[in-house]
């Protein structure tokens, strides 16, 4: 069996081991001993990290809860953590990954949607006080757009955030064009305004972002961001973006926002994204307020599968040398179905 095989066995088997863990049902303390070093040195090689956890963490989300759990557990009582020098959680995307308490996922219809509305409404004091005039016409007509499929709104192009199953957070990004026809009815029922917002900017708004129907080659425009005000600092927001720009390493992705926002502008470059235009007329209802944005723009990145060789042995590194006070007890190397 070669050491690709090997390695995902290894991991499968902690990821089987996780929720027995999480759970209470094994408890940490009886197993730390015997177990302890056989998941950090795994865990924390940055081969393993590289080739497995940072390729697929979907399928490994439990080991990146156990490894959250267990390496407080360790430094809660001052034992050492094996190859902590690269240590998983310095990974920049470890928290979506290893959190256990906030649930990022597709906005469905037993949400509320008006807690969306409301949410959407405070990402732009520009925008979307120029469509809808104010928050109570937002929290009325923008749950119907979301019912819409060819529109800036549609609901397949929101992520929620959600504590205890309630929404937190709202991210809107979309990776396919629309046509911005919305049903008749409900046109004659919107305020005036929103229709010349809807022909300048929202149906513009992929076409300036160079978004294409269909097109791996096509960026993901994220168009908004925002969590309810009490939930913030918690790292909610990170999380949401994280998703997308996870999901879609392999395209570009593109956003605007305010040159004022420099926290934002400072969060977006650590996740790789570069300035590409500083746009000095972007869209505004009223002319006398017209926002002032930097275009930013993050580059694909490539599997690190496509050109990577086999480069790690399990039995190499159990049997190595070790100083970290662990205690080894026998040799061990994974099997088939182990």
């Amino acid at each position: 069996m070669n050491s690709h095989h090997a390695i995902v066995n290894y991991l499968v088997y902690f990821e089987g081991l996780a929720p027995l863990i999480l759970n209470n049902v094994v408890n940490i303390e009886k197993i730390d001993d015997l177990m302890a070093y056989r998941f950090f040195v795994v865990t924390n090689n940055p081969d393993v990290q590289e080739r497995h956890l940072k390729v697929w963490p979907d399928y490994y989300r439990g080991c990146f809860r156990l490894f959250k759990k267990w390496k407080d557990y360790r430094k809660a009582h001052d034992l050492p953590v094996v190859l902590d020098e690269y240590s998983l959680d310095k990974w920049k995307y470890f928290e979506y990954y290893a959190n256990d308490k906030i649930e990022i996922r597709k906005i469905n219809k037993k949400d509320n949607w008006k807690v969306v509305a409301k949410l959407i409404y405070e990402t732009d004091e520009y925008i979307y006080p120029a469509a809808f005039k104010n928050k109570f016409n937002a929290k009325r007509f923008i749950p119907q757009l979301m019912g819409e499929p060819n529109n800036f709104f549609f609901h397949e192009n929101i992520r929620v955030a959600c504590i205890d199953k309630k929404i937190v957070g709202i991210i809107v990004f979309f990776d396919k064009p629309f046509s911005a026809k919305i049903d008749e009815k409900l046109l004659n029922k919107l305020p005036a305004s929103f229709h010349d917002v809807n022909e300048k900017y929202f149906s513009q708004l992929f076409k300036d972002n160079n978004v294409k129907d269909n097109n791996a080659d096509s960026p993901i425009c994220i168009a908004c961001l925002c969590v309810l005000k009490k939930n913030r600092q918690k790292g909610i927001g990170r999380l949401l973006f994280i998703h997308v720009i996870s999901k879609y390493k392999e395209r570009n992705i593109t956003l605007d926002v305010l040159d004022i926002n420099k926290p934002a502008i400072d969060l977006y470059k650590k996740f790789g994204f570069q300035i590409k235009l500083y746009k000095i007329d972007r869209f505004s209802y009223t002319r006398n307020l017209v926002p002032t944005v930097y275009s930013m723009e993050k580059p694909p990145v490539l599997s690190n599968l496509k050109n990577s060789k086999e480069g790690f042995s399990l039995r190499s590194l159990e049997s190595s040398p070790r100083k970290d006070g662990f205690r080894m007890p026998g040799e061990f190397e994974p099997h088939e179905g182990s």
